[in-house]
């Protein structure tokens, strides 16, 4: 749609009419350069009226097509539709105004235009944190001929959007979860341990399947690999809890360690739910920010997306008391409890093992917390000054502390998991479907 229409002079125009003055000065001493001065006048003069024309005479119209909503941490299209009916060839460059939490103060595309040619192609943005983002109008700037003057036309509507935890993941990491190409795809290969689920079916045997499971009577007849199927345990009751304190602020690739967390759990919600298991969240920090039942109903994952859509860090210390009370009122039975945190000392660690161990005796706990790559980065690069080698010692330490205090975690019964935020989903995904093939929940 066709909105506001204005008219610039271009540098081309004041660089022509800086050339011309140039001329005249010298024709005052040159006959010739006074002849050539009159003659570009005219020239000029013919162009911009004929390009006045040609502009006065066309018309753009454009408008942005946008998804109802991003997912956050993943490239999101923008499709721009540009139409006019110009007679000539145009140079056109388009400026998007784009939400201000991208920080693209240069965003721009030029493209040149045959007659009767339209524009309809896209853009990706990829935004590192939920909220509302607004769009503004469609600036294009567009010349004809040599470009004297630039005819600016403002397109589209200004628009809002919401960007919600990575819903894009949703999908990829459930062809992960319930295909047996992790290798193919390079993700470490999950350990299917022997379990005593009811048969359920013979089926044709695939890269990744647990050859245990061949059925050899079967695979003689067939003359093909067999395996025997059974049925997994259903509705396991499951809480993911993601602490909010301010330690989740962290930053790691432009997210938050809160945002990875986020994602993950909306992941892994999803595949809990085909797996059929029930599952509840529980968001907190110095109190409980929300809580969700555990539950498996059609409508449970959008339950999920919306209450995690608007979390966000107060910068206060976690209280995990908060979360054993709220479990202790409103759960009944073993439960596994996915706590998503991150510890950026062993005093954070020791504080909170007294409730850990006290929820360990009525639940199963996964313990997933970061690792600081900082550290790591530190410890790996080689030390050539003092200042270096007494941070490589301290960095040094500070792992070894940590690794060793987690180690300390089996001894009370609590499964913990060490992860680099980009690794998260992944990791968690193969430790959630280790524990269910193992029987634990």
């Amino acid at each position: 749609m066709q909105k506001i229409r204005s008219i610039y002079l271009s540098n081309r125009f004041y660089l022509s009419l800086l050339i011309v003055i140039v001329l005249f000065i010298f024709g005052h001493f040159f006959t010739l350069f006074l002849l050539l001065a009159k003659i570009l006048l005219a020239l000029i003069s013919t162009l911009f009226a004929v390009e006045c024309i040609i502009h006065l005479n066309g018309k753009f119209e454009g408008k942005r097509e946008l998804a109802d909503r991003f997912s956050n941490g993943d490239p999101n299209k923008v499709n721009l539709i540009i139409k006019h009916n110009y007679i000539l060839k145009t140079e056109v460059k388009i400026i998007d105004e784009i939400p201000i939490q991208f920080q693209k103060r240069d965003f721009e595309i030029k493209i040149k235009l045959e007659r009767d040619e339209n524009y309809n192609d896209s853009y990706f943005l990829t935004p590192v944190e939920r909220g509302e983002y607004h769009f503004g109008i469609i600036n294009l700037f567009v010349n004809v001929l040599i470009g004297l003057i630039s005819f600016r036309y403002k397109l589209g509507e200004n628009a809002t959007i919401a960007v919600y935890p990575s819903f894009f993941q949703l999908k990829k990491i459930e062809m992960i979860a319930f295909t047996n190409s992790l290798n193919a795809m390079g993700y470490k290969k999950i350990r299917r341990i022997g379990n005593n689920r009811e048969f359920e079916q013979i089926k044709d045997y695939v890269s990744g399947d647990d050859y245990r499971k061949i059925n050899w009577k079967a695979t003689a007849r067939q003359n093909k690999l067999m395996i025997n199927e059974f049925q997994e345990e259903r509705s396991q009751n499951i809480f993911q809890i993601i602490d909010m304190g301010r330690t989740m602020k962290m930053p790691f690739e432009d997210m938050t360690l809160l945002d990875y967390s986020i994602n993950s759990t909306l992941a892994i919600s999803n595949i809990i739910l085909k797996k059929h298991d029930k599952i509840g969240l529980i968001t907190y920090s110095n109190k409980v920010h929300s809580f969700l039942p555990a539950g498996n109903r059609k409508n449970h994952i959008n339950n999920i997306l919306e209450t995690l859509y608007d979390q966000s860090t107060l910068f206060k210390e976690s209280n995990l008391e908060k979360v054993y009370t709220t479990l202790r009122k409103n759960t009944q039975g073993r439960s596994l409890l996915i706590f998503y945190t991150n510890f950026e000392s062993v005093l954070g660690l020791e504080r909170q093992l007294p409730i850990l161990k006290k929820l360990a005796k009525m639940h199963l706990i996964l313990l997933v917390s970061f690792v600081n790559t900082e550290l790591t980065e530190i410890v790996q690069k080689s030390a050539s000054t003092i200042e270096d080698i007494y941070l490589k010692t301290i960095a040094e330490k500070n792992i070894l502390e940590k690794n060793l205090f987690m180690e300390q975690l089996n001894h009370f019964g609590i499964l913990n998991l060490r992860v680099k935020p980009n690794e998260l989903t992944i990791s968690v995904l193969n430790k959630y479907l280790e524990i269910k093939n193992r029987g634990l929940i």
